[in-house]
């Protein structure tokens, strides 16, 4: 099985069980914005990424409330121990954007995180079932673990 057939598995696994956070909030950026900010977020809050922080620089620039929604999110994702998956689903776009941790899908950079953008049905299911609002500019988070 190679390394995205078994991340899919894994996160279709996951999302068959209850979210255990659920929340939605405002957000004008873009699922592009969201990633280069986990990866700034990630080399700034640890020391084993530390020399590659001159690298990266915070290139979006969210408000003080979607930062600190942000950083709550990916403090968890990023202190979970075990398997953690984070789906971001912005109203009215085709697209999924996903965060995976997970120690049982190999792949060839030895770490556990993935980011994936995909359109899937079943995931959008999984969202409909917990949002009602279809307002634009709205993100809807769900973890799971």
């Amino acid at each position: 099985m190679d390394d995205s057939s078994e991340a899919m598995e894994r996160i279709l696994e996951m999302i068959s069980r209850d979210p255990v956070y659920i929340s939605d909030f405002k957000l004008s950026k873009s699922y592009t914005d969201i990633s280069n900010y986990w990866n700034y977020w990630l080399v700034s809050n640890t020391e084993s990424f530390n020399l590659l922080k001159a690298y990266f620089e915070n290139k979006t620039i969210f408000n003080k409330n979607e930062k600190e929604e942000l950083d709550t999110i990916f403090s968890a994702h990023f202190n979970s121990s075990d398997e953690h998956l984070i789906l971001f689903y912005k109203n009215a776009e085709d697209d999924i954007f996903l965060k995976l941790k997970s120690e049982k899908v190999v792949n060839t950079l030895n770490i556990p995180y993935w980011s994936i953008l995909l359109k899937d049905k079943e995931i959008k299911k999984v969202f409909k079932k917990y949002f009602k609002s279809k307002k634009k500019n709205i993100m809807n988070v769900m973890i799971f673990t």
